[in-house]
């Protein structure tokens, strides 16, 4: 029995209504995933500017305290007791380094005296300090752990360097995530990482 003209029209009834439903639940899917794409990037903006913002009051905050260490070695006075806020801000160790020898120490968060690592030395013997104050290069102190130095040379030609434990940058690090996969890094103006989730790759310059 053939098919009757009825029949034709009740079929193309329904692929007309079907067609764009069919279209609509695609555009809405692609819309969807679009959507979650850019909710994604929008929340990784966000995790980022909060990251910058705590990574530059933490400098910000080294940066006003530095001049009163410098400050008591210049005095030479054992009146004004640093410890309490060095160990607040993570500092290992300050000194005052003449190029030869120290001449002022302060101990750090850890209570131990700090003593700089060669490496650092040969730097700060290759490139002279400036008079403001500079972070340098993530690298290994004495002990072997993750460390940042500032540095100043102050108008009698000494050196004034503190040392700074990666600590808060690992705190920062660690309570950020990305899903079940995903890890936050943080890096220094070299490139070199500070932060990162696994310990071997501490150190390592992904500039490249």
């Amino acid at each position: 029995m053939r098919p009757s003209l009825r029949h034709y029209i009740a079929v193309a009834f329904i692929f007309a209504a079907t067609v764009p439903v069919i279209f609509l639940g695609l555009w809405l899917q692609r819309s969807a995933t679009e959507n979650e794409f850019l909710n994604v990037n929008e929340k990784h903006v966000v995790i980022a500017r909060s990251l910058s913002a705590s990574l530059g009051q933490y400098a910000s905050d080294l940066t006003s305290t530095f001049p009163l260490f410098v400050q008591s070695a210049q005095e030479k006075s054992g009146a004004l007791d640093l410890s309490p806020l060095a160990t607040s801000l993570k500092i290992r160790g300050f000194t005052v380094f003449d190029g030869a020898r120290e001449v002022y120490r302060i101990n750090g968060s850890d209570g131990a005296a700090y003593a700089l690592p060669p490496i650092f030395l040969a730097e700060i013997a290759v490139t002279p300090a400036r008079e403001t104050i500079t972070f340098h290069q993530v690298m290994e102190d004495q002990a072997g752990r993750p460390t940042i130095f500032m540095s100043q040379r102050l108008g009698d030609g000494r050196i004034a360097i503190a040392a700074i434990g990666t600590e808060y940058f690992e705190l920062l690090r660690a309570g950020i995530e990305f899903g079940a996969r995903g890890h936050a890094a943080i890096v220094d103006q070299t490139g070199h990482l500070i932060a990162h989730p696994k310990p071997e790759w501490r150190l390592r310059d992904i500039s490249q």
